[in-house]
């Protein structure tokens, strides 16, 4: 499925819940940014410099901000910091999925526990321990993760830009700066 096509429930600009796909937003072109969670104190900071930043941006321009948390969650977080553009609940990673923005706990540790259970087998000398190990930590830590990233998606619904892994420092005058431009 063409990621234009993935409809997510969201609360609009007006703090309303609704449903939307990008494919709604043809003939704009969108700032489209990943969040982990609501209310975090990074993620709290990257939507209010979003907000701040708004009028900076030309009227074709629309901001969207995704999150797999819930619309309970994204109201209160809307309300909360009076946001001014529109966030979607990705509860089931559909739309983190289809930018490949996910990243899975198991993935990233994976050479973390490697070291973790040589020391403990070398501390134990027991298989059985490191089994269990093991298994307790893929049961706390197997859940995707979405990553902080931001897309620029074109008035065509081409994506243009892709920023990953990104330091929320200067990153939406970044963003702004590379809008302004198209």
């Amino acid at each position: 499925m063409n990621y234009t096509d993935i409809e997510l429930e969201g609360i609009d600009v007006n703090g309303n819940q609704t449903k939307m796909k990008l494919a709604d937003l043809k003939g704009k072109n969108i700032i489209l940014y990943f969040y982990p969670k609501d209310e975090t104190p990074i993620c709290t900071k990257e939507a209010q410099h979003f907000r701040d930043a708004i009028s900076k941006l030309p009227e074709d321009t629309v901001i969207i901000g995704v999150s797999p948390d819930n619309i309970e969650s994204h109201k209160k977080f809307f309300n909360n910091h009076k946001l001014n553009f529109k966030i979607l609940s990705d509860t089931e990673h559909k739309l983190a999925r289809a930018f490949k923005n996910l990243k899975n706990d198991i993935e990233e540790k994976a050479s973390d526990m490697k070291d973790k259970m040589e020391e403990k087998r070398i501390e134990m000398k027991i298989k059985h321990a490191e089994k269990q190990m093991e298994n307790e930590w893929k049961k706390s830590h197997d859940k995707p993760v979405t990553m902080r990233s931001t897309f620029i998606i074109g008035k065509d619904g081409n994506l243009l830009k892709e920023m990953r892994d990104i330091d929320i420092r200067g990153h939406v005058d970044e963003v702004v700066e590379y809008v302004k431009k198209l």
